[in-house]
C-alpha cells in the first residue's frame, strides 16, 4: 500500500487551490497546502535566547503580540512569551526545524512540525474583511488589525490564526479538523453577502 499524505481537501501537499462555490468579483478562499508550519517553544526565559533563535532562523522572532515579523508566506506569530508559529515553505520546514534543534541540543527551544495539526487558507477580495468579521471580532484597535501582524482569535466559535497580508489579504490558520466547518460557514456568509448585495442592486 502506497500512503501519500494530502491536504485536508484532498489535495496535493505544496499547491494552492482555489475553493469552489465563492465569487471572485466579491471574495475569494483559497487552501494553501503549499504552507507549512512550525510550532517552537522556549523552556526558558525568551530575553536568554532570542537573539539564537534569530541566528539559527536567519530572521527575527517578536517578543510580543504587538511587535509583527515577517517571513515567508505570512508573519510570525507569536503565541506565549514562551512559543511562536513559524508558517514557511512547505520544502522549508525540516530544515528550518533542523537547524533550531542543533542549535539548542539542551532542548531549551525545541521546534517540531505542525503542518498536520494546522492548515493554511487565504481569504481575499473586497468582501475578505466583511466575511471575516462577521464570523467574530478580529481586532479591538480602532483602525483594525494593522498590514504585518498577526493575532489568535475566535472565529465562527474556532480558534483561528489570523495574518493581515494587505487591505484585502488574509492567511488564516484552521485547526485541520475544523476546516471543513470553518469553510462551510465562510461560504454561507458569502452566499448570504451576495443575496444582500443582489437586493441593493
Amino acid at each position: 500500500m502506497n500512503l501519500k499524505p494530502e491536504s485536508a481537501f484532498g489535495s496535493p501537499f505544496d499547491s494552492s487551490k482555489p475553493l469552489p462555490d465563492f465569487d471572485r468579483a466579491f471574495v475569494t478562499l483559497t487552501e494553501r497546502s503549499d504552507i507549512g508550519c512550525i510550532l517552537l517553544n522556549s523552556a526558558v526565559d525568551t530575553k536568554e535566547v532570542v537573539s539564537s533563535i534569530a541566528d539559527s532562523l536567519g530572521f527575527e522572532v517578536p517578543v510580543s503580540a504587538a511587535i509583527p515579523s515577517g517571513h515567508g508566506p505570512g508573519a510570525v506569530v507569536w503565541l506565549t512569551p514562551r512559543s511562536w508559529l513559524i508558517p514557511c515553505p512547505v520544502s522549508e520546514e525540516f530544515g528550518l526545524i533542523a537547524r533550531i534543534n542543533a542549535a539548542f541540543p539542551d532542548k531549551r527551544v525545541h521546534a517540531s512540525a505542525f503542518s498536520d495539526y494546522l492548515c493554511w487558507l487565504e481569504i481575499g477580495g473586497k468582501e475578505a474583511h466583511t466575511l471575516l468579521t462577521s464570523a467574530g471580532f478580529l481586532s479591538l484597535e480602532i483602525a483594525g488589525l494593522k498590514t504585518g501582524h498577526a493575532k489568535r482569535t475566535l472565529l465562527a466559535g474556532i480558534p483561528v490564526v489570523v495574518v493581515r497580508n494587505g487591505d484585502a489579504r488574509w492567511t488564516l490558520g484552521v485547526e485541520r479538523s475544523r476546516l471543513v466547518y470553518f469553510t462551510g460557514f465562510l461560504r454561507d456568509s458569502a452566499a448570504r453577502e451576495r443575496a444582500i448585495a443582489g437586493r441593493v442592486n
